[in-house]
């Protein structure tokens, strides 16, 4: 048998190592270094290594969102999440929609102030009354519920997506 012959066989193998061919009988063809002849097509699925769709592809992926509570508020953030076996941003997320379904957001916005003072040529950060420290917290949520909360604090007029948050988060744990 000619190595032509031994070429077109499909149980054959060529080596990385100087080109040589190996014939193997009734062997499966293995290793990294060892090209394959078999009579049908690469799957194109797996050339490109289909397989579940990931979050990022389908609906914008996660994202983090960081932001500082009050130690009392995000002790109470944390027992809740506890006794709901949920996490920290499905309890944001359920926060802002109680109070937002209950038409209490844009009134509890008001209550809660504005942390600007823009009486002067300057815009300036009033100081903390009572100057706790605060707790960083960290959530992760879908993309599209980042966008919600950024449009939800603009239209009723938060100061920014953490002030929405912090609201609602008061009111639905306090």
């Amino acid at each position: 048998m000619t190595p032509e012959d031994e070429s077109s066989s499909p149980a054959v193998e060529t080596t990385a190592k100087e080109g040589t061919i190996t014939r193997i009988e009734d062997a499966p063809l293995a290793g990294r270094a060892r090209e394959r002849h078999t009579d049908q097509e690469p799957d194109p699925a797996a050339a490109r290594g289909a397989g579940p769709r990931t979050s990022s592809r389908s609906s914008g992926g996660a994202r983090r969102i960081v932001f500082r509570l009050d130690p009392d508020l995000h002790r109470s953030l944390g027992d809740r999440a506890t006794a709901e076996r949920t996490s920290y941003g499905q309890l944001v997320l359920d926060a802002v929609e109680a109070v937002h379904s209950d038409g209490q957001l844009p009134a509890l916005l008001a209550a809660s102030g504005s942390a600007r003072d823009d009486t002067g040529l300057f815009p300036r950060l009033r100081s903390r009354v009572d100057a706790r420290p605060a707790v960083s917290v960290e959530i992760r949520v879908d993309a599209r519920a980042v966008e919600i909360l950024d449009r939800l604090a603009q239209e009723q007029g938060a100061e920014n997506r953490t002030h929405l948050m912090v609201t609602a988060l008061t009111a639905y744990l306090g």
